[in-house]
């Protein structure tokens, strides 16, 4: 059953038999309006049923207390676990900052034992880097003209070796070079070697023109030319 109740501002409402002795929101001005009826008014089944409610008020509000309890009790543990981290790196950091420090002045003091260069000694160390320099050029150059004078003493006996050789060769007798030039054919014929047995035939003709129409020659040509046509 609905109870019907007026405002101040002019706005009349009804709500449930529930909401006696209750305040609601008016929905014209918003202002609470007292819903007449209480507990007194009630059936003793309405009463039994506010009871019941109000011990499950009750019992919800514990459990909230209770939550809201473990959540401050999580709250204050996590704020010390954070204390006690800070308080470690902080440590750590001044440890570190301490060994940091040691070794910078440690590094300072090295580098104070350590003489500064001067204007004089950098004059003196490129002075040194430009006679390095000369004297590696003075060097490569020395054995450029060392290898130059090895080659030319050596082509210089070679020329005169083979000059020596032709010599002796020109100044031997007719008949003898003639002897050597046969024997040259001979074997260079018996090796197969059919154009070192020519040029020796040509080397007879050099030491004596005249040997064209010899028995020798020609026969020493013909064999040769016969070997040559197989």
């Amino acid at each position: 059953m609905a109870i019907s109740v007026s405002c101040a501002c002019g706005k009349t409402l009804k709500v449930k038999d529930c909401l006696a002795g209750k305040a609601v929101k008016c929905p014209g001005c918003h202002k609470p309006i007292r819903i007449p009826g209480g507990p007194a008014g009630k059936a003793p089944a309405d009463a039994a049923s506010s009871e019941i409610d109000k011990a499950k008020e009750k019992e919800a509000l514990l459990r909230f207390e209770a939550a809201q309890r473990r959540k401050l009790d999580s709250a204050e543990a996590e704020a010390a676990y954070r204390q006690e981290q800070n308080k470690l790196i902080e440590s750590y950091d001044q440890l570190a900052g301490k060994s940091g420090k040691e070794k910078g002045k440690k590094r300072e003091l090295a580098g104070e034992k350590k003489r500064k260069a001067t204007f004089f000694m950098k004059i003196g160390d490129a002075v040194a880097v430009v006679l390095g320099m000369l004297l590696v050029r003075y060097l490569m150059l020395a054995i450029v003209l060392g290898a130059g004078a090895v080659g030319s003493v050596y082509l210089v006996r070679y020329v005169m070796g083979y000059m020596q050789t032709e010599t002796a060769a020109t100044t031997k007798p007719k008949d003898e070079r003639i002897k050597e030039c046969y024997k040259k054919f001979d074997d260079a014929f018996a090796a197969k070697n059919w154009s070192a047995a020519r040029d020796a035939l040509e080397n007879v003709i050099r030491a004596d023109p005249n040997k064209v129409i010899n028995r020798e020659y020609k026969t020493r040509l013909e064999k040769l030319e016969e070997a040559t046509r197989k």
